[in-house]
């Protein structure tokens, strides 16, 4: 979208300019920018392509960009979606928005405030790389640290940044798979942009992607052997000094507050190492009642812990 009206824009200002200008400028191909153009004629603008020495992409001469060709709903639509865009990619929405907010007459109200100041200048480097190779097509190589530390080489054709529970993924066509398979951020390494591109096919995946089509996903297969195992439900009590956590990690209708103050949480999960960690974390403030043999398994967790430190 943001090309879209930057495009516009220059073509407003220069009337005409060629695709190559375009695509140098956008860092982007060729194709990409007729795919571009494509989409503002079916969108209604005059726009058309002119040959010969004086030729490239132009507007008809009497076209002005009327605030009138969208509703005022579609106009705050427009800008809370490139509010929401600037959030992410800082400074590289501020000037189209600054200037449909103009044509519009109208001034945005910041809805959304998002903040990823726990990345490192590495994570962002990441965002970044991975960003440019979703729109240039480039495919990426990467180490890859599964859930069981088991460690591979993936080669990937990148399609969708994908946040989701707090965790950044990467929604991508494995080559080695031969399938769409999702995979967390934290566990790439050493991630590279290959020479090589991908526009084959590439829209089809995309199409899939958007749709959600059944896709066997890193993330599954991770969870693959939990499958066959049973939630167990738990019934824990926390002190009421640990409230604050206690509605980060549970849902509301899973929390009493007693009348002491203090909390029980009755929860259903497929006991794993994160589950033990999660409750080992709130220390002398969370005790597990049930089941029994949770209890146990906590109390040996605790013992082997305390033989690392004599």
């Amino acid at each position: 979208m943001n090309r879209l009206f930057e495009i516009l824009y220059i073509l407003l200002q220069k009337k005409s300019i060629t695709a190559k200008e375009l695509a140098e400028r956008f860092e982007v191909s060729v194709r990409t920018i007729y795919r571009d153009i494509d989409a503002l004629s079916l969108a209604g603008v005059p726009v058309y392509a002119r040959k010969g020495r004086y030729g490239g992409i132009c507007l008809l001469d009497n076209f002005i960009l009327d605030k009138s060709l969208v509703s005022e709903t579609e106009q705050r639509d427009i800008l809370a979606a490139l509010e929401s865009m600037a959030e992410v990619e800082k400074g590289s929405t501020d000037a189209i928005l600054a200037k449909l907010s103009s044509v519009f007459q109208m001034r945005q109200p910041r809805w959304l405030a998002m903040d990823f100041s726990d990345w490192s200048n590495q994570k962002q480097e990441l965002y970044s790389n991975l960003k440019q190779a979703i729109i240039h097509h480039k495919r990426i190589r990467f180490q890859y640290y599964s859930r069981s530390c088991e460690v591979t080489e993936r080669v990937v054709e990148p399609l969708q940044l994908w946040f989701k529970d707090y965790t950044w993924y990467l929604k991508a066509f494995c080559i080695k798979k031969k399938g769409l398979r999702v995979f967390k951020l934290n566990r790439m390494q050493q991630v590279i942009i290959l020479e090589e591109s991908f526009e084959e096919e590439y829209n089809q995946r995309v199409k899939f992607l958007i749709e959600e089509v059944e896709e066997k996903s890193e993330v599954e297969e991770q969870n693959l052997s939990n499958q066959k195992k049973e939630s167990v439900a738990l019934t824990i009590y926390i002190d009421q000094s640990q409230g604050y956590r206690v509605y980060d990690n549970f849902e509301a209708e899973c929390v009493t507050k007693l009348e002491d103050g203090n909390f029980k949480v009755k929860v259903e999960y497929i006991l794993d190492d994160w589950v033990y960690g999660m409750i080992l974390s709130y220390g002398k403030y969370a005790k597990v009642v049930e089941p029994g043999y949770m209890k146990e398994r906590i109390r040996s967790i605790l013992l082997e812990t305390i033989k690392e430190y004599e």
